[in-house]
Formats: C-alpha cells, structure tokens, sequence
C-alpha cells in the first residue's frame, strides 16, 4: 500500500461539538499511522494553539496560519512571516484607526501596548 497525506481539520473534525476528541477519531487516527500513512492537522490556528491535540493524538506534523507555517515530522519545513516593516505598518495603522491588535507566533501571542491601553480606556468608560 502507498503512503498517504491526510489532513484533518479540527473543530467539526476532529473535535465534536464539546469540544472532546471522540474515541472513534482517537482509533481511526491510530489505524492510520499503524498503516504507515502521514497524518497532519491542517488549520488557521496558531502552532500553540494546536499542540494539545497534537499530543493527545501522537501526531507531529501540522500546517498552521492557512499554510503559513508547516511541520512535517517535529520539523520546521516551511515558514512564511510577516515583515518586521510590515508588522510597523500594521501597527501604525492599527493605531491611527483605533483599532485593537493582536500578534500571534508558534508559542503565544501578544498584544501590543496601544491595544492594552484601548481597552483599558473602553472597559473605563
């Protein structure tokens, strides 16, 4: 039998409609790599906000951000970041419209302080 790519999405999918991993999804996934086939998680979502499914499932290779960012094997195969000079642009104009913003990366996310003083301003009002 040839290897296979599959791709699995995670709300709907993978989780049910708690939010759970059914023991249903946790066999398939199972016979699936026991068949040799390459499963991966593919989602919008931030790498750390994949990782607990990741590791309850046993599954190391994922394609985060829309296909921004993909790990193959616990590997680092492709990264497309945002400019540094993109991301000040970004900001300045967040700024300027009054708009709150948040960056995300592979451990977390942050917000920058002009958002943080929005919100307090907002949540004082």
């Amino acid at each position: 039998m040839d290897k296979k790519l599959i791709f699995f999405d995670i709300d709907g999918t993978i989780y049910d409609h708690d939010k759970q991993i059914p023991a249903s999804t946790k066999t398939a996934i199972r016979h699936l790599k026991e068949r040799g086939h390459h499963v991966f998680i593919a989602t919008g979502r931030a790498p750390f906000m994949v990782s607990p499914v990741l590791e309850e499932l046993g599954i190391d290779s994922f394609i985060s951000y829309n296909g921004q960012y993909v790990v193959f094997e616990g590997e680092v195969i492709y990264k497309n970041p945002i400019s540094a000079q993109s991301l000040e642009a970004l900001l300045q104009h967040s700024e300027t419209c009054g708009h709150p913003l948040v960056f995300m990366g592979k451990r977390g996310c942050a917000l920058p302080w002009t958002t943080i003083l929005l919100f307090m301003r907002e949540s004082a009002a």
